[in-house]
């Protein structure tokens, strides 16, 4: 599957192909939150596919390098005001709709859709085995997604890890454990 990183306002676009390394530079000028798109069709979650870019102060970066602070796009810092968004929402926001459905339809992914509870065969470490998906099954799928294959589905899906936090990954798993 063929994507292509786009910042409209940045006026940048590199295309992303699975198993290749690219590397893009810019400088942008202003500080804030911008939208991210990919702009190759990639299939029927391809809408999905929306994130930021967050422009941040020289400084705040550095402190941020050194790991003595965290980032937060603008979006994020609405949302904690406005409350945590819940699993629905992360699944939409945080791009889980691109390869996973929720209506039991194919994808790149597993559908999540009568997934909590299943039993799936997996490849791990070489061996195949069969698995109960349950909060600790999720949980690692999200973490370490390299970790277990699940039969007829490729190793494409980036870990989460630094990505997603604890309290993120808990309202996924309330909404797929939600989706009978």
């Amino acid at each position: 599957m063929i994507h292509s990183f786009y910042v409209p306002a940045f006026r940048v676009k590199q295309d992303a192909v699975p198993g290749s390394q690219k590397t893009i530079w810019f400088v942008p000028v202003d500080e804030g939150t911008y939208d991210l798109f990919c702009t190759e069709y990639c299939g029927t979650g391809h809408s999905g596919m929306i994130t930021k870019s967050v422009v941040v102060s020289a400084a705040d970066f550095e402190a941020w390098l050194r790991g003595e602070r965290e980032i937060e796009p603008a979006v994020a810092l609405a949302e904690a005001k406005a409350g945590a968004p819940d699993g629905k929402e992360l699944y939409r926001s945080k791009g889980c709709s691109a390869c996973h459905s929720t209506d039991g339809s194919k994808g790149i992914g597993p559908s999540f859709k009568g997934l909590y509870g299943s039993k799936v065969r997996v490849t791990t470490n070489g061996k195949v085995r069969e698995v109960v998906v349950d909060e600790e099954y999720i949980r690692r799928s999200e973490l370490e997604p390299t970790a277990d294959i699940v039969e007829g589905f490729q190793p494409v899906m980036p870990p989460q890890k630094g990505v997603l936090k604890e309290e993120e990954i808990k309202e996924l798993i309330e909404f797929i454990k939600s989706l009978k």
